[in-house]
């Protein structure tokens, strides 16, 4: 410890240094920072490594060094490793069989790529294509498309503006979505539920034939497990129509996709009511 370090050394142990401090020894030691209150220190314990008996070897349990020194006969030894190779080869398959999934789960999204790629041919008719006037420049984006889709979703079917207002704005802060979303969803919104289609929509909703967001599952005849959610389906007359809302900007580059969701879903819907359905794609 340097001279005028402010920590005092035990007693007899050595010379005093420059400052008047003696140089600190091995041994317990108090501070000086305190001033003349000797309660203001703290201690301080020097160990001096020469005086310490070092290089112990540990006597705790049965050392591995101990066990590999015995002399083991050597036909134990070679029927030990064949048992543990065993057991190692069959955890190795477990974990192998263990990481083939029993079933594969497919978006209705992925499964509509999918069909397009290989050219399967869709087992419903082609659906019929709706487009709302008055559309202009407005917020685009995942969003606003989720926007728009929450609020179709639980807005009164014959709701007036300042209902789809009201319900815009609270899926908006559910959402995080700016003031020109929420009005821009709002106006298609009511776009929407004007349209005559949903004259239909609200007599089946009547007769409580209407499902909005209803989430869809079926397993395809190779096995796979299809699952995703029905923006709109409601029974007209003897089928189901399966409606799927749409607010790209440019709605051309994704259409055959779009096209095959919904004819996915029409599909879905036959199954699941043992009658037919058909589609509709509403951009909106």
């Amino acid at each position: 410890m340097p001279p005028g370090s402010g920590v005092s050394a035990p007693a007899g142990s050595g010379p005093t240094g420059t400052g008047g401090s003696a140089p600190a020894g091995p041994g317990a030691s108090r501070s000086r920072t305190g001033g003349g209150d000797p309660a203001a220190g703290y201690s301080v314990v020097w160990w001096d490594p020469n005086v310490l008996e070092l290089d112990i070897e540990a006597r705790f349990g049965i050392r591995q060094a101990e066990l590999l020194s015995k002399d083991v006969p050597q036909d134990l030894v070679d029927s030990d490793l064949a048992r543990y190779r065993a057991w190692r080869r069959r955890r190795g398959e477990i974990v192998a069989e263990a990481s083939v999934p029993s079933v594969e789960v497919v978006t209705v999204t992925e499964l509509a790529r999918r069909q397009i790629a290989d050219l399967v041919p869709s087992s419903t008719a082609e659906p019929e294509l709706l487009e709302l006037e008055g559309r202009g420049r407005r917020p685009a984006g995942p969003r606003f498309g989720a926007l728009v889709h929450a609020v179709l979703a639980t807005v009164s079917l014959d709701a007036d503006r300042d209902a789809l207002g009201q319900v815009a704005r609270l899926q908006g802060r559910l959402l995080g979505a700016s003031a020109s979303e929420v009005e821009a969803a709002a106006e298609a919104a009511a776009a929407g539920i004007a349209h005559p289609l949903f004259d239909r929509v609200r007599r089946a909703a009547a007769a409580g034939e209407c499902r909005r967001e209803a989430p869809v599952t079926m397993r395809g005849d190779d096995g796979v497990v299809v699952e995703g959610v029905v923006d709109l389906a409601f029974r007209d007359g003897d089928a189901w129509v399966v409606v799927d809302f749409k607010t790209d900007q440019e709605l051309a580059a994704g259409l055959d996709v779009y096209r095959r969701q919904v004819q996915i879903y029409a599909d879905m819907v036959a199954r699941a009511t043992g009658g037919p359905a058909r589609g509709v794609l509403m951009r909106v």
